[in-house]
């Protein structure tokens, strides 16, 4: 397996994406042509930590609107109608009013989130209604695409993640910058047009910011691009930015910031490891591209993160592993970093590395559905939770179709 299909996944599991079927909703042909909010966020943004009594699914997939879940019994409000959509298209929804049902369904017994999503997995399958059932007013008919079902073997061989990962292409080909993830989906794609949009991108380009949370994150998908292309105008910057991780490494390890942090940051260690587990990720792949990385930063980040696999879950920061058998975002990371770990020693397979990837990957395997409400919002662990299962595609199969399944309802 390349290591662009090894990191191709972090990419698409950054959201679900809602296509336009061609020829369907013609009545707000501008929603979808122009993007509208063709991305559906699977997390609300778990306020309640603040004290507010309320979380925000910002936005309903195709429908249109957003949704303020009220606590408790998750009450549906809606929270704002978007411009030129279906939902804007009735007519007939506003901020403010209380959604009793979705197609005869409330939201109760399990996540809000997955039911949402399913609901719409299911007119998208079927005939492409949305029935809201608003307090006072009745019943209120949105038509969304059609666009079929998931094959059994989804996202290969599959007309609708095809749809899906196309819709995705063209929208983010639209972006003047590139965004985390933006590189690595355009480029797993294998299209020649979406090759030229990160040509583009990557034409005349300085830096990719100075965040180690954008090193961590936007990295990966520089190195992927040389990789791919073997366009050498890249790897000054690469180099640069190995240069500056040096400078902010702290203990074995990195804050999410662009500067070494106190001993007093992140819970009195240094250290986010949601973003500097990945900034290892980055200098492992420099190394692949032939970069000179600093030969004591790498090994010291190594000792640094390995020893979390096999252990537990990959700590906040500086601390012991955290129990737990699901992954908690940040050991799937861990996985994708020991892939590409693999590939750089003699011992390939048979390497230490390799064990830890799958050791680290079998935890994503338990995370389904569990942690969508966090300090992120569930972002991170949605991200790195389905690159690290599809690392375990042909070791473990049963597991890797079964976590497919689940999160698709």
């Amino acid at each position: 397996m390349s290591t662009l299909i090894v990191l191709a996944a972090l990419a698409l599991g950054i959201g679900t994406v809602v296509a336009q079927k061609k020829g369907a909703a013609k009545s707000a042909p501008s929603y979808y042509k122009d993007g509208g909010m063709l991305m559906f966020n699977p997390y609300p943004n778990d306020t309640g930590r603040s004290g507010n009594k309320s979380w925000l699914v910002r936005n309903f997939g195709p429908v249109g609107i957003g949704i303020n879940l009220k606590r408790p019994g998750m009450t549906m409000e809606v929270n704002n109608v978007e411009k030129a959509s279906p939902a804007e298209a009735t007519g007939k929804l506003k901020k403010g009013q209380i959604i009793e049902s979705i197609n005869g369904v409330v939201l109760e017994k399990i996540d809000p989130r997955i039911i949402l999503g399913d609901i719409i997995t299911q007119a998208e399958a079927t005939d492409g209604k949305i029935n809201l059932k608003i307090k006072g007013l009745g019943n209120v008919l949105v038509k969304i695409p059609v666009m079929g079902g998931y094959s059994k073997t989804w996202p290969e061989n599959c007309p609708k993640s095809d749809k899906i990962v196309r819709n995705l292409a063209d929208l983010l080909a639209k972006d003047a910058e590139p965004k985390w993830g933006s590189v690595i989906f355009l480029l797993s794609t294998g299209e020649e047009k979406d090759l030229a949009v990160v040509r583009k991108w990557m034409k005349d380009i300085k830096t990719i910011g100075g965040m180690n949370w954008e090193k961590g994150y936007k990295g990966p998908g520089l190195c992927e691009y040389y990789l791919r292309t073997g366009d050498k105008s890249v790897l000054p910057v690469i180099k640069q930015m190995t240069e500056e991780l040096k400078v902010n490494m702290y203990n074995g390890g990195w804050s999410g910031r662009g500067a070494p942090a106190a001993f007093t940051y992140s819970t009195g260690t240094g250290q986010v490891h949601a973003s500097g587990m990945n900034c290892m990720t980055f200098l492992l792949m420099a190394r692949l591209c032939g970069v000179e990385v600093d030969e004591y930063m790498l090994n010291r980040s190594l000792q640094q993160f390995y020893r979390f696999a096999g252990h537990g879950n990959v700590a906040y920061g500086n601390g012991l592993p955290e129990g737990g058998f699901r992954d908690n975002g940040k050991t799937g990371g861990l996985a994708m970093s020991m892939a590409v770990a693999a590939k750089l020693t003699p011992d390939g397979e048979s390497s230490v590395y390799a064990k830890a990837r799958d050791n680290s990957a079998m935890k994503s395997f338990y995370a389904t559905n569990w942690f969508h409400a966090a300090h992120t919002g569930g972002g991170i662990g949605e991200i790195w939770h389905h690159g690290a299962v599809s690392l375990m595609r042909e070791k473990r199969p049963t597991p890797y179709r079964s976590y497919l399944d689940s999160s698709v309802g």
